[in-house]
């Protein structure tokens, strides 16, 4: 378990209370923050959430022009329950993060099962590397189908 401090945490800051969030939207803020979980606040206290998993089953169901659900109702502990959170990331396999609040509901950190930044980079060496493989094995299926077409030629 990992404690990510307020800085360290991607946040977007509503004017106003929305239940969703256009997807194209989304992809900006974590392209500038990478992170799994995307926190909203309104009037300086915590919203709602959104996990990279939302942002998935979206994308999956609406394509690019879709809209992310913003989680409203989730699991959150205050600043002293270390001891809560670890044991809500133990018994709880679907949670991997849990925001910190103090008792005026101000984000204050969270708790992460893991390392944003570790996990984006390994995610991110497999996607580069698979990017690669396949372009590789476009590249040979190409130059081999220009062999082929010019030995028939000759």
């Amino acid at each position: 378990m990992v404690y990510k401090s307020y800085k360290q945490l991607t946040i977007i800051k509503l004017d106003c209370a929305i239940d969703k969030i256009h997807y194209e939207d989304l992809v900006k803020v974590v392209i500038d923050s990478p992170s799994n979980v995307i926190y909203f606040e309104l009037n300086e206290r915590l919203y709602g959430i959104v996990s990279m998993g939302d942002v998935q089953r979206a994308k999956v169901k609406y394509g690019n022009d879709g809209y992310v659900p913003i989680n409203t109702c989730f699991t959150c502990v205050l600043q002293n329950e270390y001891v809560k959170a670890k044991e809500i990331l133990q018994n709880r396999k679907k949670i991997n993060a849990i925001p910190v609040i103090n008792q005026e509901g101000r984000l204050k950190g969270c708790y992460s099962r893991w390392n944003d930044f570790v996990d984006t980079n390994i995610n991110l060496t497999r996607a580069c590397n698979l990017f690669f493989k396949k372009a590789i094995e476009l590249y040979w299926f190409n130059l081999m189908t220009i062999l082929k077409e010019n030995i028939t030629k000759s």
